[in-house]
């Protein structure tokens, strides 16, 4: 699957407050230009209005019901959505972010169509009913982690770039790295003592690098770690 694809599309919020500082709603500043080609939807009847209101106005629109009633301020969560009207599969990303001093949710919609209908029919070869519900609600994890060491994947890492790209993410820093001698590893130990040597990389990364860092493995032995907000002499 080419990403991002016609089929992806984004909105951006923007958190509206009281006079005691206190969050009220969402308001709606921005669609993706993708967004009337994969929907045929006219961005203008949705734009300016609050979150609530358009729940409201449009109960079932792109899942928002569901979104609005679990969103929390500031947080960041994945789910996965089938869209009945659009008939595809939605791996939705949400996250908030501060931009020239306003809180913005952005929702971005990315479609797995392919990855999912890959999936059920891999699912068909199954016969514990228990496995198959596990495997449909791992799949955003399939998607933006590595399977052997848990971390990142390429795809996340290419995601949080763009986000990151802000100026109040500066100084940004980034560490890259391999693994010396996986290959006589491998040929020596046998690839299960190989992939023992990769997890328990990525078991010591993760225990010294914060949690605001982004981890990944881009392949094979190779990793990369994007660290926001760090000069070059703390990285």
């Amino acid at each position: 699957m080419e990403y991002p694809s016609k089929n992806d599309f984004y909105f951006k919020f923007k958190a509206i407050y009281n006079l005691e500082g206190n969050f009220i709603d969402y308001e709606l500043l921005y669609v993706s230009d993708t967004f009337f080609i994969a929907t045929k939807m006219d961005p203008k009847l949705i734009l300016g209005k609050k979150f609530a209101e358009i729940v409201v106005e449009n109960e079932d629109i792109l899942g928002f019901k569901e979104l609005y009633l679990n969103m929390i301020p500031k947080a960041r969560f994945k789910t996965e959505l089938f869209i009945e009207e659009l008939e595809r599969w939605y791996l939705i990303n949400i996250f908030t972010d501060k931009n020239d001093q306003e809180d913005l949710l952005i929702i971005n919609y990315v479609d797995v169509t392919n990855i999912r209908q890959n999936t059920q029919s891999n699912l068909e070869s199954l016969n514990d009913a228990s496995d198959n519900i596990f495997y449909l609600k791992d799949i955003d994890k399939r998607y933006y982690k590595d399977r052997l060491t848990g971390l990142y994947n390429k795809n996340f890492l290419e995601e949080e770039i763009l986000r990151l790209d802000t100026k109040r993410q500066l100084p940004m820093s980034l560490i890259m790295g391999d693994i010396n001698g996986l290959k006589l590893i491998n040929n020596a130990f046998g690839h299960i003592m190989g992939d023992s040597a990769l997890k328990k990389a990525a078991e010591i990364m993760t225990d010294c690098f914060r949690d605001e860092d982004i981890i990944s493995r881009i392949g094979g032995d190779e990793f990369i770690i994007l660290l926001p907000k760090t000069s070059e002499e703390t990285a």
